[in-house]
């Protein structure tokens, strides 16, 4: 069985040494026997801290398997670290944040690598909820995304098999741990500061309507560019004032839902506020693949390539239904990091940082990038 064979390879890989933390993902064809193969790779590969989830999706070395079955198996021997697990129950039950401040009391992690179930678990409130308790986390992760209907996914957590909720494992300090937020798209035209603005509408841009800019940074595009519009129009809002010169991966990326006729406001899929830098961006393949090389090339060089594995959650939107070559993002991940052990999943929405925020993202690499302190 595929299961029993992963794990006995990648216990083989660790070279006899136990295995403190384990990340299992697997494709919705396995998910009718979620629980048989957790108890095949517990057996074979035992960790203190087991994780994982269903996914449509699953990546594995520098493989991607979209539409096809799949398991990735990941497992690390953490000597020195301190970091524990623990299991997230469904919004409803509002737990998340007293079993947080019983898992952190001594330990005080600042990463928090989690995968939880878009039906039942709502990310953004989740977030915002741990980080006013602990403002010094660092979140990264994926939504499961091996089922498109309530209770249809799978988590892993121990030797627990559950179908709402999910799952994270917290680290202490950001020593052993870096993360990469590729979010795909490229900003055009010039800056601008929101001047009005209600509920999810920004009415104005600088003192004019928000559809006058936008037809103003338009004309300021090449024709090229312009064709790509057609693709999909989004918004970027500065992480901070500062950072608005900087370009790409400086900005939050949000989709623009469209404009209102009658007074050219932008409806976006987030809260603006007035003060606010904002830019207009587009998505295209090539501009998603080169912001991921170099945003990759800078976190390689700055740790000087030494990487002792990854993580990658990767959105559902990316991976064939973006590029015209297979196994893009995962294989971008193991030539830079000259083929470190990779495991993840094609995510329904990716958890990482911008500046010194998390957020929840979409059409959104995040790698998780596990290092010496």
């Amino acid at each position: 069985m595929a299961a029993e064979e992963a794990a006995t390879e990648v216990a083989a890989d660790l070279g006899g040494v136990a295995a403190d933390l384990v990340f299992l993902f697997i494709s919705p064809h396995h998910s009718p026997h979620a629980e048989e193969v957790g108890e095949i790779v517990r057996e074979k590969l035992p960790a203190a801290h087991f994780v994982g989830c269903t996914a449509e999706g699953v990546l594995g070395g520098d493989r991607e398997f979209a539409d096809s079955p799949g398991l990735s198996l990941w497992a690390a021997s953490l000597p020195g670290v301190d970091f524990a697990s623990c299991r997230l129950e469904s919004a409803e039950e509002g737990q998340n944040v007293l079993l947080l401040e019983a898992m952190t009391e001594i330990r005080e992690p600042t990463t928090m690598v989690l995968v939880a179930d878009p039906f039942s678990i709502v990310a953004e409130d989740l977030i915002d909820e741990l980080a006013e308790s602990r403002p010094e986390l660092v979140f990264a992760g994926g939504m499961a995304s091996g089922s498109n209907q309530p209770t249809g996914n799978r988590f892993y957590y121990g030797e627990e098999v559950f179908d709402q909720g999910g799952a994270a494992v917290l680290f202490r300090g950001g020593r052993n741990i870096s993360t990469v937020v590729s979010q795909g798209c490229r900003p055009f035209g010039k800056p601008l500061v929101v001047t009005s603005c209600e509920d999810n509408m920004i009415k104005e841009l600088g003192g004019e309507s928000a559809w006058q800019k936008f037809i103003e940074q338009v004309e300021l595009t090449e024709e090229a560019d312009r064709e790509r519009l057609t693709e999909g129009l989004h918004v970027g809002r500065a992480v901070d004032s500062r950072s608005a010169s900087e370009g790409a991966g400086s900005f939050l990326v949000r989709g623009v839902l469209g404009f209102v006729k009658e007074n050219g406001a932008m409806m976006v899929s987030d809260i603006p506020r007035a003060g606010q830098t904002v830019q207009f961006h587009l998505r295209d393949p090539a501009s998603a693949s080169q912001e991921m090389e170099n945003l990759l090339q800078a976190g390689c060089e700055r740790l000087d390539g030494k990487v002792a594995g990854a993580l990658l959650f990767t959105c559902n939107g990316r991976g064939p239904r973006m590029f015209d070559r297979p196994h893009h993002d995962a294989a971008l991940v193991s030539r830079i990091f000259n083929g470190t052990p990779l495991a993840g999943f094609f995510a329904a929405g990716e958890i990482g940082p911008i500046g010194d925020r998390s957020f929840l993202h979409g059409f959104t690499a995040v790698t998780v990038l596990f290092h010496p302190s």
